[in-house]
Order: structure tokens, then sequence, then C-alpha cells
């Protein structure tokens, strides 16, 4: 969350206002604008350097479905209309606290209602069990758990698939032991691409 700044307005959907309404813990804390640049720039590095992005998922939170928007318009920039078919799929099972889960319907009807790239037919992985007001920290990493064992079932016969999920640093300690292949180096990628940037930016002066 460090990305995060209440010192700048979305810049886009002048609807917006009904999301805040619906999410008023949320509505306290706006994405910076300088975080969706670099989330934006991030995805048209990830196009550049060849990865094939064939699903973009999302924990219910403004903050990070704002994020996962600008990733996709990063992604999708250099692509004609016909080719952007991305879409967000906003996943429950990844909400950094039982109550976010239970309001993930309700904010994904909003982004809708709002002009967002959200899946509709896309179903929350993992199902809580009903008036269930409080998890532990053994819960929330077996919720977790289930949520990847449930993606990796649903995908498990497509063959060169990548995934972009966004959630919340705080679930991070209960997916690091899950992931067994070694992470893309784009963000070495990424900084060089802004070494050259500069450098040609010199040049010209």
């Amino acid at each position: 969350k460090q990305l995060y700044s209440n010192k700048y307005p979305f810049k886009k959907h002048t609807d917006r206002n009904l999301l805040l309404a619906e999410d008023n813990e949320d509505a306290n804390i706006w994405p910076s604008y300088l975080a969706e640049k670099r989330i934006q720039f991030l995805g048209s590095t990830t196009r550049d350097a060849g990865i094939n992005v064939t699903d973009v998922i999302c924990a219910p939170s403004l903050q990070l479905i704002n994020l996962a928007n600008s990733f996709i318009e990063g992604y999708e920039s250099k692509l004609e209309k016909k080719d952007k078919v991305l879409e967000i799929k906003i996943d429950g099972g990844f909400s950094e606290s039982i109550q976010y889960y239970y309001v993930h319907e309700k904010l994904k009807a909003n982004f809708i209602k709002c002009g967002y790239p959200i899946d509709r037919a896309h179903e929350t992985s993992y199902k809580c069990p009903e008036n269930c007001n409080n998890e532990s920290p053994m819960k929330m990493n077996e919720r977790v758990t289930e949520t990847l064992k449930s993606i990796r079932a649903k995908y498990s016969d497509s063959t060169g698939r990548t995934m972009v999920v966004f959630m919340d640093k705080c679930l991070e300690p209960a997916i690091r032991f899950l992931i067994k292949q070694p992470l893309i180096a784009l963000e070495l990628y990424v900084v060089k691409k802004l070494y050259e940037e500069d450098e040609r930016k010199k040049i010209e002066k």
C-alpha cells in the first residue's frame, strides 16, 4: 500500500462517485497518479518483452482494481480495438479480509456499471461459509491456498497461460511458498528500458 496516496483523484470515469458511495472504507485511500502510470508502464513493457498475458485476476479492492485496469491499458496500448480482449477477473478468494470477501459481488457490479473491463462470467474461486465475521490467520492462509488450487485446477488443461494477479501485500506470506516457478526478471527489463530512454533524451539535448 506504499504506492497509494490521497492527493490525486481518479482521472477517468466521471461516475466513479457510485463506487465511492458503495465502499466508504476504500474511498479514503486514492491510487496516486504515479502508481497508475508505473503500473501502466509495467503493462506496456510486459507486452514489449513478449510475455503473453492471458488473465488478469484481482482482489476486490478499489485501489487494486484501478491498478489492474491501468496494467491492461498499458498492455493493450499498441493493439487495435478488436484485439483488446483482456478483462479483470475479480476474485473474492484473494480478499485481504473476510469483510472484503462478502462485498466482492457488489463491488464487481459497481465497476461494471462504471465501464471497467470486468469479466462478468468469472466466479470467485473460493466459497467462504456464510455469516463468518472473523477469520484467523490460519483460515486466511487456507482461503488463499484453496483459491490458488482452484485456479490451477480450472486451467490445468490449458497451455501457454500467463496470469497477472493483483492482491494486497498482507497476503504475500500466504502465497510465497506456493509459487514453484522462478519469477520473470521483468523488473530488470523495465529498469534497463528506463535507463536507455534517459540516455536517448541526453543525446537529443
